[in-house]
């Protein structure tokens, strides 16, 4: 639900209830006053509103990172001059509404990473054969990982309303590919590699260090 929308109900007294866990922040004291303000004119509590600008914040930031999304990869030779093994992270695209989880479970079902549109799905020819791609589920954390076969397929997507969009596909085989039976979460990845990975990006390449880690970690779940 938009924030818009939120406030639409509140001011029509209809109420909200929302599973939440403990976390502690702190205001500028000045913040605090027209947050109160808010209160009283919405009969939320404190605890409630911000949990919803917060929402509203982390959604807006999401798609302002995949709206405007650069290409971020170590190493800009053409990736299939190297021999050298390289380490992607790909996320799976469940923050669309409409065909994310559907997308998410076709990678997983049938050991494949896949993009979508545009720029992003150009990605996908990075890959050379033996790379490992991780697969990272939003929410959940790296959910699988396997080594690209090097031959990119073009397929045509379907979008939710049923429209064909002509070659809009691009996926590659995964080989040796292995669904984790417990996730590695985005916290426990941090902890394990030192470094804050590129979670919201399409694609990413990591570090070599950062894949060892990461691919040796996985190997054990």
């Amino acid at each position: 639900m938009a924030l818009s929308d939120l406030i639409r109900k509140q001011i029509s007294n209809e109420k909200s209830e929302t599973g939440l866990v403990p976390v502690t922040i702190r205001f500028e004291p000045d913040d605090i006053i027209e947050l109160e303000e808010l209160v009283q004119q919405l009969n939320m509590t404190r605890q409630n509103l911000i949990v919803e600008f917060v929402k509203e914040g982390i959604h807006t930031a999401q798609n302002v990172i995949r709206e405007e999304e650069v290409v971020d990869f170590i190493d800009d030779t053409d990736p299939k001059k190297s021999t050298e093994q390289r380490y992607y992270l790909l996320n799976t695209n469940t923050q669309d509404i409409n065909t994310g989880m559907r997308d998410h479970e076709n990678m997983l079902q049938n050991g494949i990473a896949a993009a979508f549109f545009g720029d992003r799905k150009e990605n996908i020819n990075r890959l050379k054969k033996g790379d490992i791609v991780f697969l990272y589920q939003s929410k959940v954390g790296f959910v699988a990982v396997g080594k690209a076969d090097g031959k990119t397929v073009t397929l045509d997507y379907v979008g939710h309303d049923g429209n064909i969009y002509k070659g809009e596909t691009y996926n590659q085989k995964l080989l040796e590919f292995k669904k984790l039976a417990k996730p590695i979460t985005a916290k426990e990845s941090r902890e394990i590699t030192k470094a804050n990975l590129p979670f919201l990006k399409t694609m990413s390449q990591l570090s070599k260090n950062h894949g060892e880690i990461l691919y040796k970690a996985m190997q054990t779940r």
